[in-house]
């Protein structure tokens, strides 16, 4: 049996010419054995493609489009690789949000960004005490780099 690493899913074991598989939170996927997987990898933005129907929390959410979930994987591609990664989920109102925490409970802040249609990016700034400030919207395309750099800055 060999053993090889995959960047997102870990170890990847083959017991042969077979198809390959990778285990992930203890589940099995299996790959093809050539150079490439025979279906993209899913990654942590691969269940919102079922969201692009109205309702799917079963309170009225707005459906998340495909143009939606290719433009939070963008975004998300542009973050830092080292720090600290946000909370990821998707919201009611069909965009898919990003959040972090820092500071202990009572001093708590938080960052929130949400990437919505046309690739647009929304965020904003908690304080502790409470006081909000709002960013001007940007794009994932556009603006997206500068303001990561802005709100995740030392």
């Amino acid at each position: 049996m060999s053993l090889a690493y995959d960047l997102y899913y870990g170890p990847i074991t083959s017991s042969g010419s077979g198809p390959r598989t990778i285990k992930k939170n203890n589940t099995m996927r299996a790959i093809s054995s050539g150079s490439y997987p025979a279906v993209a990898p899913s990654d942590l933005f691969s269940e919102y493609e079922a969201y692009n129907c109205a309702d799917w929390d079963g309170y009225g959410a707005q459906p998340i489009s495909p143009e939606i979930v290719r433009a939070a994987r963008a975004f998300n591609f542009l973050l830092p690789i080292s720090g600290q990664r946000p909370d990821i989920a998707p919201g009611a109102d069909g965009t898919i949000g990003f959040e972090w925490r820092s500071g202990s409970a009572e001093n708590r802040e938080f960052i929130l960004i949400d990437v919505g249609p046309a690739n647009r990016v929304v965020a904003k700034r908690v304080f502790a005490d409470g006081t909000l400030k709002t960013f001007a919207p940007t794009a994932v395309t556009t603006g997206a780099r500068a303001l990561i750099n802005e709100l995740l800055a030392p």
